[in-house]
């Protein structure tokens, strides 16, 4: 209700991806004993987190200092901050821990 006062309309944040919860697993390396997160399936082309670096198959494991343990519930969280903003995203991708600073963009409209 606060965005629709302040901005006379709903604006959702937006980072340009898709991706699915998975089960708990085991690092290789990196000191990290178990990964719980979102494996991306699909990273817009030209979007917020292609941008970034995101690629597809990266596992993000936490948005914007928040576990990433439910797709839905993440991009819900994503949806809630202000485009223009700037979150860090972690992701493990080759067994390596990155983190990576992504630029929240409004959602695209759809006609």
């Amino acid at each position: 209700m606060d965005k629709l006062i302040r901005d006379g309309r709903v604006i959702r944040g937006y980072i340009g991806i898709s991706g699915r919860e998975i089960a708990p697993l085991h690092a290789q390396g990196g000191g990290i004993d178990q990964i719980q997160g979102i494996v991306v399936n699909d990273v817009a082309p030209d979007g917020p987190a292609a941008q970034a670096g995101i690629r597809a198959n990266d596992v993000i494991i936490s948005v914007n200092d928040k576990p990433a343990v439910s797709a839905l519930e993440t991009m819900d969280q994503v949806a809630e901050i202000r485009p223009g903003s700037e979150i860090p995203v972690v992701i493990m991708r080759d067994d390596k821990k990155i983190t990576l600073h992504i630029a929240v963009q409004e959602y695209p409209a759809t006609n």
